[in-house]
């Protein structure tokens, strides 16, 4: 996952010197896509971009300890595959692939992935060797081919659960930085990024743990700063409730559950109250009115969604957990503002 600043404000152009070996000079002919190579195959070269890249790790075996490293790469027909480096090659490469950035690929090991680990779209992987040449190129020029893989924001429902996805929108909101316990005592910390795409929809990017703590804060000061950024999610785990909430602008109706607090700030009394009030023949209300009163009114929810068998169906059961009148003033106040990134964002799509 990583962020681009986009704001035509603030765009600069970064170059990165590398000096490669005399033996990664040479120039590349006769590219092959990614999904026309099979494995073990001897002469072979790719062009792509990194779209993902993991830490360098130590490793133990029986015998040593080893450093590794992988990294995902897309060529212009959309396809990907994992790179793995091993022990010096892992530290000779990890400094030099940058996600976002094009290289050409040759002379590696090509070899049956395992699904297990490895969830790209192709089952094939790369292991490089010293003889492997891994050389930075120029992104794709008009017309050569720019592969676009990610999924419309409003096409995320079609996906079934833990789906790996790519999505890319506009940071509409960042979250600050909350604390989640798990069910085993354990705490990670977590903050929520909302992107929205061409399709208007906008859905919530869940960022766990530390890996991610750095480029959250990075992305709440750009929110802060009124900076254009386009967010790009690559390997996203689709996760209904918990990993995914479609935040879809249409009418339609919900039956929702309310207890104890949400309820009395819902009705503006208890429920202990409301259920005595019909035994109170001097008041001048009833529970009926009361509950009436209530009908047509605008409220801020946030919702606690679960799934449930019924009758052999899948049924959702949505709970409120919190109630809260609406802002006017504020709501308006953060749509204009999201409505002036968005303009932003489509006049930088236009240029």
């Amino acid at each position: 996952m990583f962020a681009r600043d986009l704001a035509p404000t603030a765009r600069r152009s970064l170059k990165f010197g590398i000096h490669a070996p005399l033996a990664q000079q040479e120039t590349f002919h006769n590219i092959s896509s990614i999904k026309s190579l099979i494995p073990f195959q001897n002469k072979w070269a790719i062009k792509g971009r990194v779209i993902n890249k993991r830490k360098l790790h130590q490793y133990n075996t029986p015998k040593s300890s080893r450093q590794v490293f992988n990294f995902d790469m897309i060529d212009a027909e959309g396809t990907e595959i994992r790179i793995t480096c091993f022990g010096d090659i892992a530290k000779m490469h990890y400094h030099r692939v940058e996600p976002g950035a094009y290289y050409y690929l040759s002379k590696g090991s090509i070899k049956e992935a395992n699904t297990k680990w490895n969830k790209v779209n192709i089952h094939l992987e790369i292991t490089l060797d010293h003889n492997s040449i891994l050389k930075r190129c120029d992104p794709p020029v008009d017309g050569e081919g720019n592969a676009s893989r990610f999924t419309p924001i409003n096409e995320l429902t079609n996906y079934s659960n833990n789906t790996l996805v790519d999505v890319i929108g506009v940071v509409v909101d960042v979250k600050d930085l909350a604390v989640i316990s798990r069910k085993d005592g354990s705490r990670v910390k977590k903050r929520v990024v909302k992107i929205n795409d061409m399709s208007t929809f906008t859905v919530d990017v869940n960022l766990w743990g530390v890996a991610w703590e750095q480029l959250g804060e990075d992305l709440k000061n750009m929110h802060v700063a009124q900076t254009v950024v386009i967010l790009e999610v690559t390997n996203a785990r689709v996760g209904y409730f918990n990993g995914k909430i479609m935040l879809q602008d249409y009418t339609g109706s919900l039956w929702s559950t309310a207890f104890d607090e949400v309820g009395t700030n819902l009705l503006g009394m208890s429920t202990k109250d409301l259920y005595m009030l019909q035994y109170d023949l001097a008041a001048n209300r009833t529970p009926q009115s009361i509950i009436k009163n209530v009908l047509l009114s605008t409220f801020v929810f946030t919702l606690f969604v679960t799934t449930g068998n019924y009758n052999s169906q899948t049924r959702l059961k949505t709970t409120i957990t919190k109630a809260m009148f609406v802002d006017f003033q504020g709501e308006c106040a953060l749509l204009l503002a999201d409505i002036a990134r968005m303009s932003a964002a489509a006049e930088f799509h236009t240029d």
